[in-house]
């Protein structure tokens, strides 16, 4: 899976002291505009539809290059949370 996905992927050793505005310029438009709608507080894929439009497929596919980025955590239930 990270052969696949390690492009999306830092360990947290390797990773620079940048600015949020240089992490965001990582996401794509789709990513950015999906962050926008995680909140501090646990948010579930399907407010995160409601709020998107986005598909579940696709929400699923962002949320976890998001969370290989380290902008988001998985909680229980599902759920997820914005850390950065």
């Amino acid at each position: 899976m990270l052969e696949e996905l390690g492009q999306f992927f830092q360990p947290p050793s390797v990773q620079s002291n940048t600015t949020n505005a240089s992490q965001s310029n990582r996401l794509d438009a789709e990513q950015q505009n999906l962050l926008n709608y995680v909140l501090y507080s646990p948010t579930s894929i399907d407010q995160l539809v409601n709020k998107t439009g986005f598909s579940v497929k696709n929400i699923a596919s962002h949320l976890l290059i998001l969370e290989l980025q380290g902008y988001i955590i998985a909680t229980n239930g599902g759920n997820y949370t914005r850390i950065k």
